[in-house]
């Protein structure tokens, strides 16, 4: 449901069958936005000069993978988180707004959404008028994909997996981020885990984040994180960490008429293990291989040096 709002905004209320707290919960989460909402990719916060924080978030809109930043506002007793997206290049254009959760009672609550997003200073364009209205209809989807995810609330627990697997690798960070960052064109290939994510590429901190657009079942979501990082003892430490939301359906038509979600959190953990385990594999013998070349390499030219000296 619609309607206008104060100024030049509108509202958008959902009725969600769960708690209030947890409802706001989800919402407070911000990094935990790409198991729950599809077109989220990334989350991280980032520094603050003032109250609240801000927010660096990686978005798939209409195929693009497009960064943007937030400014959020939460205050947990009326249940309310304010925000508004940083747009250096016109900042009175930037969708601006709050979330509300209201407690029904009898485990349910009303998530109101408010929303302003004007057209850009100076521009009454159809193009400028799509995308305020753009914005508003993906917020709206936000509001329904969490009302949906917060129906189930009595089984988050057991619908999120969350795991991750290292290696250590006898090589510099630099190389071994190579391998993950650009597979190619090299005598081999490092498959990745899975071929068809889409990237956020951090180099500068060693990350490399992937979500799985379209998913099997069991999957609902899919999303990872590679961290490449120096152990400190002269080696590269490689991880691979996944963080998956499972189908809430039953799972008996695909494991068996006596499975349960214990069951299908072992088979998940093993299958996705076991493929970026195989990455992991491939990336340290790749980067050791190419390291000791490297380095008998720089061997041999100090001895020619030394020779001809």
């Amino acid at each position: 449901m619609t309607e206008p709002a104060r100024n030049r905004g509108t509202v958008h209320r959902t009725e969600i069958g769960a708690p209030a707290g947890l409802v706001y919960g989800l919402l407070a989460d911000a990094p935990q936005w790409p198991l729950y909402l599809p077109d989220a990719v990334h989350v991280e916060r980032l520094p603050c000069d003032g109250p609240g924080e801000r927010l660096r978030r990686w978005d798939v809109t209409g195929g693009v993978l497009r960064p943007r930043t937030l400014r959020r506002l939460p205050d947990a007793a009326p249940r309310r988180i304010a925000f508004r997206e940083e747009d250096p290049a016109d900042p009175d254009g930037a969708p601006s707004g709050s979330w509300t959760v209201e407690d029904l009672g009898a485990e349910r609550a009303l998530l109101v959404l408010e929303v302003d997003a004007p057209v850009p200073a100076g521009s009454r364009s159809p193009e400028a008028a799509a995308a305020r209205d753009g914005a508003v209809a993906a917020l709206r989807e936000e509001a329904g994909h969490l009302a949906r995810l917060a129906a189930h609330w009595e089984r988050l627990d057991e619908l999120v997996l969350c795991f991750e697997d290292s290696v250590r690798v006898d090589a510099p960070p630099q190389r071994v981020y190579a391998l993950l960052e650009s597979p190619g064109p090299r005598p081999y290939r490092v498959p990745a885990v899975p071929p068809d994510s889409v990237r956020v590429r951090l180099p500068g901190r060693g990350l490399v984040v992937h979500k799985q657009p379209r998913t099997p079942a069991p999957l609902a979501v899919h999303t990872g994180v590679w961290t490449v990082a120096d152990d400190g003892a002269g080696a590269t430490l490689l991880t691979s960490r996944h963080g998956v939301l499972l189908q809430a359906g039953p799972v008996t038509g695909l494991f068996g008429p006596d499975a349960t979600s214990e069951t299908v959190r072992r088979h998940v953990r093993r299958t996705l293990g076991r493929r970026s385990a195989a990455v992991m594999e491939q990336v340290r013998r790749y980067a050791e291989e190419e390291w000791r070349q490297q380095q008998e390499e720089e061997s041999r030219q100090r001895d020619a040096r030394w020779r001809v000296a």
